[in-house]
């Protein structure tokens, strides 16, 4: 038995974390009437999520402001539009466990009450102000800790890159 509340504990603070990014609450009327479940969203863990799933804007010239943004998995670096970051942040949001939110309401017990909050209830929040939350202008804070460093030909070295490797090529030898 407490095994089981064990693994259902640690199920739970997954579940916390993936939900990380807003907080909930139930509003209520003056007659103390349900009215509603609504949301504040943190942008800043919006970002920190974005760059879990390793999308990176890339300054390309920070002279000139030309960037790009990027995925990068298994060292293989993807350029990528602000539509697929939404496209993958929703994926996100369709991908997430029912989360029984905890309220600061308690029922006649003194037990506090917990809000369900569904992967529908979230999508909806987004579609209603995709701008607000997946602006460009947010999306451009997708920075990397540290500059992201490519591998670059040399005077004596050539490197060609394919979906499945690449190949170093020099004067004497052309090898992986």
């Amino acid at each position: 038995m407490q095994e089981a509340q064990i693994k259902n504990r640690e199920k739970e603070k997954k579940t916390a974390v993936l939900h990380r990014f807003y907080s909930a609450f139930s509003n209520y009327d003056k007659n103390g009437a349900f009215k509603g479940i609504d949301f504040i969203i943190d942008r800043l863990e919006i970002l920190n999520i974005l760059k879990e799933e390793v999308f990176f804007r890339h300054d390309i010239n920070k002279e000139t402001g030309l960037s790009v943004y990027v995925l990068i998995k298994k060292n293989i670096v993807k350029e990528v539009s602000i539509t697929y970051i939404r496209d993958s942040w929703f994926k996100y949001l369709e991908s997430l466990p029912i989360y029984e939110y905890p309220s600061s309401r308690t029922n006649d017990e003194g037990n506090y009450l917990t809000i369900k909050i569904t992967p529908e209830m979230l999508i909806n929040k987004f579609l209603g102000s995709i701008g607000n939350y997946l602006s460009e202008q947010i999306i451009d804070r997708l920075t990397p800790n540290e500059d992201l460093v490519f591998v670059k030909d040399k005077k004596n070295c050539k490197y060609f890159y394919y979906k499945n490797g690449f190949l170093t090529v020099t004067a004497n030898n052309i090898g992986a």
